[in-house]
This record gives C-alpha cells, sequence and structure tokens, in this order.
C-alpha cells in the first residue's frame, strides 16, 4: 500500500542541524506509516526558488525554520518577522516550529505577541530525542515547547508580577543600546514612567547603584533579553 505523503518545508543554514532534521522526519514517517517529504532552503541550494511559489504550489503540513536563518539573502523577505506574518496571514494551517539559536523570555513574548507559532525550541535543545518529540506532538495537533523555552516561559509567569511587558521593552532597547532620552519617544512611554521601571528592574537584577550596562547584562545572564 503506498504511504500518504506529508509535505514539510525546511529553512535551517546549519548543515548538522539540517541532516539530523531529516533524518528525524524520515525515522519519525516509517514510525508513523506516512511518507514525509521535504523541500530545502538553505544557503547551499541555490535553486531553492521563490518562497512565495513554494509555499503556494505545496500543501506543507510543517514549517520548521531557523529564526536566524539569512532570510534576506535566500528569499523574498527581509526578515524572520516578515515571514512569519506572511505565514500566519496566507497560510495558517502547516505548523510552525521555530528554531532559536539562543531563545529569551522577551524573544518568546514578542513571537508570541506576533503570530500564532505551534512549537519553539531552543537549537540546544535540537537533538534526535526533542526533534522525535516535537514531530508526534505537533502531528497530534498539539504545541510544543523544547525544555529550555518551558523553564523560560516558567521564569516569566514566575516573575510576571514584577516584571511587565513595559519593562521587557525597555530592557530589549537598553540592551540594543538606545538612548536613555531615546526610549520614550520609541516606545510611547513617558520618561517618568521609564525612569522608575529601570528603577525597580535594577532592584530585582541587584543592580541597584551601578550603571545600566550592568541591568542590560544581568538580564541578558539570565536570559530575560
Amino acid at each position: 500500500m503506498k504511504k500518504r505523503i506529508k509535505k514539510y518545508l525546511l529553512l535551517e543554514q546549519l548543515p548538522s542541524l539540517r541532516q539530523l532534521i531529516l533524518d528525524v522526519f524520515e525515522e519519525m514517517g516509517e514510525k508513523m506509516g506516512v511518507k514525509f517529504e521535504p523541500f530545502i532552503i538553505s544557503p547551499s541550494i541555490a535553486s531553492a526558488g521563490n518562497l512565495h511559489k513554494v509555499l503556494g504550489e505545496n500543501n506543507f503540513e510543517f514549517v520548521i525554520f531557523n529564526l536566524d536563518f539569512p532570510f534576506a539573502t535566500y528569499t523574498d523577505f527581509k526578515c524572520p518577522k516578515d515571514f512569519l506574518i506572511y505565514l500566519d496571514l496566507k497560510y495558517p494551517i502547516p505548523k510552525k516550529l521555530v528554531i532559536i539559536p539562543h531563545t529569551t523570555v522577551f524573544q518568546i513574548l514578542q513571537l508570541s505577541n506576533l503570530v500564532s507559532i505551534d512549537g519553539f525550541m531552543d537549537a540546544l535543545d535540537c537533538n534526535a530525542e526533542t526533534l522525535r518529540l516535537a514531530v508526534q506532538q505537533l502531528t497530534d495537533y498539539s504545541i510544543f515547547y523544547s525544555r529550555t523555552v518551558i523553564q523560560l516561559i516558567t521564569k516569566y509567569i514566575y516573575n510576571e508580577d514584577i516584571l511587565g511587558q513595559q519593562d521587557y521593552l525597555i530592557l530589549n532597547e537598553l540592551s540594543k543600546g538606545t538612548p536613555l532620552n531615546k526610549i520614550p519617544k520609541k516606545l510611547f512611554i513617558s520618561r517618568t514612567t521609564i525612569q522608575r521601571r529601570r528603577t525597580k528592574m535594577k532592584e530585582f537584577f541587584k543592580v541597584e547603584g551601578l550603571p545600566d550596562s550592568e541591568l542590560v547584562k544581568r538580564a541578558q545572564q539570565e536570559r530575560f533579553v
């Protein structure tokens, strides 16, 4: 009996990780009695074609991509966010699994608020066992979060009463080197509120009296931003 074909789109620039994903999908296909057929877009495949066309001509069950994939160089999209928004609006059916090289609480919040994502995986969690679990859960119409992502979501929930959305936005701007006097205009938050939130965050991260660079350093060490 001919196996049912399930297509998936893979955008991954790291050869080792790309091969791991291909191997796991082939293995899981055998286990589930289907044939997972990949369409790969990678820096080494110049004939990958126009991504809009690829999405329009194929009914993909999954879209798996690395958040660090050089979209601007190898696709019609300027950045991963543009691709996610387009995918969410035009092709909401495929399960989206995003692999993040260095996951932070802010990244999870930012992406979750932007579009509907079915799976988050930190790149360091990306091994055969975790990928098998991801494929199985996503196939069963569930969601999937890898171990590190779950830890960060738990950290966010545990500290939600202390660190709010404004705090993450302020921390993100500080981490990018945005001058403090420019942040109110960028975030539409008053200077007074920013000063008050910054003081509270320094208390939370135990860097009172130290420069903002120490606040950012501590927040990055704990993977809040």
